[in-house]
């Protein structure tokens, strides 16, 4: 007989087999191994976020420190240069002064707030970036809590212990089966090894 043909010599022994088996210690290895992760990556996320925004809130105070600058700037050159809009307005603002044809739109006033609006005027608006919204899940919850860490850790721990077992095997009503390579004179009955051994 060829060695590359199937053994059909006993079908009744191979109608019992299932096609594939389904070992259930992929789903603890799955599961054990989602949660360390969860574990490990979820409050690293937490704290890049927070990076992120702290970026980002840095960047907005800078952007408004150099529009601040920029504009303070542009009022002193305008200044220096004698810009005839802004001495008036200066004049007017600062020192009650006007031109003889001109004629106050309003009487009267605090001085004190028309310096005041002159200085708000030139400062930029600062614009915050907007805040991390929380995870809030049971996940996130049981990853990131000081109490709850450890224990999903462990239980991830012991799941993938579970995933690495061996799978266990069945056992048929007749017993176990017979090691292949068993030495033929343990199946001979007792009465015919006096006979070989003569």
């Amino acid at each position: 007989m060829r060695a590359d043909l199937p053994d059909v010599s006993a079908p009744e022994e191979q109608a019992g087999l299932p096609l594939f088996r389904v070992d259930a210690g992929w789903l603890f290895l799955g599961a054990g191994a989602a949660l360390i992760a969860a574990t490990t990556l979820l409050p690293a996320l937490d704290d890049l976020r927070e990076a992120s925004y702290r970026r980002d809130e840095a960047i907005a105070i800078e952007r408004f420190h150099k529009d601040r600058l920029a504009n303070y700037t542009a009022y002193l050159d305008a200044l220096e240069q004698g810009d005839p809009t802004l001495v008036r307005s200066l004049a007017s603002s600062q020192l009650n002064l006007m031109p003889a044809h001109m004629k106050p739109l309003t009487v009267g006033g605090d001085p004190n707030a028309s310096a005041a609006a002159l200085l708000a005027e030139l400062e930029p608006r600062l614009v915050p970036p907007p805040r991390p919204v929380p995870f809030d899940s049971l996940l996130h919850r049981l990853a990131t809590g000081e109490h709850t860490r450890l224990w999903v850790l462990a239980t991830g721990a012991v799941c993938i212990l579970f995933g690495l077992l061996p799978p266990a095997e069945r056992v048929s009503a007749e017993g176990p089966a017979k090691p292949e390579g068993k030495d033929r004179a343990a199946e001979v009955p007792p009465g015919e090894i006096g006979a070989w051994a003569a």
